[in-house]
């Protein structure tokens, strides 16, 4: 509905979508950059994303500068606070402005959010390295969801990219990649389309 009214607006990735089974039992990312396997955390960036809707209104909020749920312009400085997770953390099904991750941002205006739905702890790991660990935040908030996040995790451990996390300071280094990514996961949406 919003395309046809000339807004250029994208779905919400759940992270773990990208993993495709493989017939050894694997999985591995449907993502290349530069002709590697890559896995990306956040979703396309600067662009209307349509979140969810479980109450008779869609979440839809515009990403920020890596395609996560933030105001613009959070980047450019620095950061006190990082809350990593899954939907709970990404601000699933609730209005922008009242997330917990934004009630958090009213007293501690530096406060960046990186929850993805989907995103297990691997997953969670991989971001902390990706784009935690270079902005050497004050503090660092893990949101863990005993409900889902060890079935996610089960389903991580088939990533032998993911499992690459676990070994000492492996990285994607995707912070200085972002165009690459939101060209790659356009292409992958309207494949899917």
């Amino acid at each position: 509905d919003l395309n046809a009214k000339g807004i250029d607006a994208v779905p919400s990735l759940v992270p773990l979508v990208l993993l495709k089974q493989q017939p050894d039992g694997t999985r591995r990312p449907v993502i290349t950059l530069d002709g590697v396997e890559t896995l990306p955390h956040g979703g396309i960036s600067n662009r209307v994303t349509v979140y969810c809707n479980e109450e008779g209104e869609w979440v839809v909020y515009e990403s920020d500068e890596h395609g996560f749920h933030n105001p613009k312009g959070i980047w450019s400085d620095s950061v006190d606070i990082v809350a990593l997770g899954d939907s709970f953390t990404q601000g699933g099904c609730v209005p922008s402005d009242k997330n917990f991750v934004s009630v958090i941002r009213e007293r501690y205006p530096k406060t960046l959010n990186l929850g993805m739905a989907g995103q297990g702890p691997l997953n969670t790991l991989a971001t902390l390295r990706d784009y935690v660990e270079p902005l050497k935040p004050k503090i660092v908030l893990w949101f863990f969801y005993e409900g889902n996040d060890i079935g996610d995790l089960l389903y991580e451990r088939q990533s032998t990219l993911l499992m690459r996390y676990l070994e000492g300071n492996f990285s994607q280094s995707l912070g200085g990649r972002q165009a690459e990514i939101d060209r790659a996961l356009a292409t992958y949406i309207e494949k899917e389309k």
